[in-house]
């Protein structure tokens, strides 16, 4: 379900790689990008034990908005679909495999 926030803007999506070609994986949208070129990794204390750890984070500014958090989750759970189509549980991809095999 995707969540919708009146008047924002809705993100570029981000794409998902296409299994004929695993070679070519395709760029990030600029919201992505810009908040992976940003993170830091910092020394904070941890909530469970209060111990120190290095953590990465990011500026207040960049973190994500509610439609943004939206499509990171929809495409995680596109991503695990797409990872979860093996030859060993889908028998799509097994007689795919199959007739790359006899060729």
């Amino acid at each position: 379900m995707a969540l919708r926030v009146v008047g924002a803007e809705a993100p570029e999506t981000i794409s998902l790689p296409d299994v004929r070609r695993p070679d070519r994986m395709p760029s990030w949208p600029v919201w992505v990008a810009s908040r992976i070129a940003s993170i830091k990794d910092e020394c904070q204390p941890s909530l469970s034990d209060g111990k120190y750890r290095t953590m990465p984070t990011l500026p207040s500014s960049l973190m994500l908005s509610q439609v943004e958090r939206a499509e990171i989750e929809r495409t995680i759970g596109e991503l695990t679909k797409l990872c979860s189509r093996t030859p060993d549980n889908d028998l799509q991809s097994e007689g795919k495999l199959w007739s790359s095999l006899q060729r």
